[in-house]
């Protein structure tokens, strides 16, 4: 079964020079973060996302940062973004899954 946030197409990852809005300034601020870490280990990619988000954040948010990084062809980050979630007990959908689906393909 499908959760609804699977039909949203408001949450499409646009560029980040695109957003606009508090959250879309999180959001690039996030990516921004984590894009700096070389090479990302773990724990401090954990650590930012924590910081940034005390509670899981919202299945539109999750498939923004998911798909940001696939389009950077950022498979580590993708995947530790992705483990996160996880760990948090975070819903995933099939949004998320396709983000990290892509993000393989990307990185070849």
């Amino acid at each position: 079964v499908h959760s609804a946030s699977c039909c949203m197409t408001s949450c499409m990852a646009r560029s980040l020079e695109a957003w606009t809005g508090a959250e879309d300034d999180r959001i690039r601020s996030v990516l921004q973060s984590l894009l700096r870490l070389k090479p990302p280990f773990q724990d401090e990619v954990f650590v930012g996302l924590d910081h940034a988000f005390p509670t899981c954040p919202d299945p539109c948010t999750t498939t923004r940062i998911l798909s940001s990084l696939a389009k950077q062809r950022s498979l580590d980050l993708t995947r530790m973004v992705f483990a996160w979630h996880e760990k948090q007990g975070c819903e995933l959908n099939c949004r998320h899954y396709g983000a990290a689906i892509d993000a393989c393909a990307r990185a070849g």
